[in-house]
């Protein structure tokens, strides 16, 4: 009878019955739940971290945007017969200061924000005249990307130079975006008026 209880008693060292690797497994679950949460929170942070302290974009300067306009110019047809599309004096509003986001229901104490609009007037030069009727085509649409584009502008970048020449740029892109070809070769502010 003891030879009976050596033969069925396991050895040292030896591996359990089946079932025992699963619920191994199942045991180091939270375990492994815990370093995978931990990973995914330290991918995130080391992701903010670049994002906002690490990668610092370029900035904008005059001269970036003259050699971007100078590219542009290289890129262009040939000025033929140069033909000009009048835009009628319009106002927009644009970014209010001091408009800072709120709950529903939140109620404002205390200061409003300051509303500004700009009212503006300008001509685009196109490089052929004959190019001008594919503007006219898409003028609705022109003008609502640009009210839109406005309404996202401040006061104190409108109020610069630099501001009023990253404008110009931005609407030549605009209108040349539109029609799918480069004919704006420039703009023309005839009135341009802060309040």
């Amino acid at each position: 009878m003891a030879e009976k209880a050596e033969e069925t008693a396991p050895e040292e060292g030896a591996k359990p019955a089946s079932g025992g690797g699963l619920k191994a497994l199942l045991g180091n679950l939270p375990v492994m739940v815990g370093l995978l949460s931990s990973l995914a929170t330290l991918g995130t942070l080391g992701f903010v971290a670049y994002a906002k302290l690490i990668f610092k974009r370029p900035p904008i300067t005059e001269y970036s945007e003259r050699q971007r306009l100078e590219l542009r110019k290289k890129q262009k047809v040939e000025v033929f017969n140069p033909g000009y599309i009048k835009f009628e004096k319009f106002l927009a509003h644009i970014k209010p200061e001091g408009l800072e986001p709120r709950f529903a229901g939140e109620s404002r104490s205390g200061s409003h924000p300051k509303l500004r609009y700009l009212s503006v007037a300008f001509v685009l030069e196109v490089g052929d005249e004959s190019q001008a009727s594919k503007i006219e085509d898409v003028k609705p649409q022109f003008m609502d990307a640009l009210i839109s584009t406005l309404g996202r502008k401040t006061y104190a970048e409108l109020n610069t130079l630099q501001g009023r020449y990253l404008l110009r740029n931005e609407i030549v892109d605009q209108a040349n975006e539109l029609v799918k070809k480069p004919i704006v070769t420039n703009v023309f502010f005839t009135d341009f008026v802060l309040n």
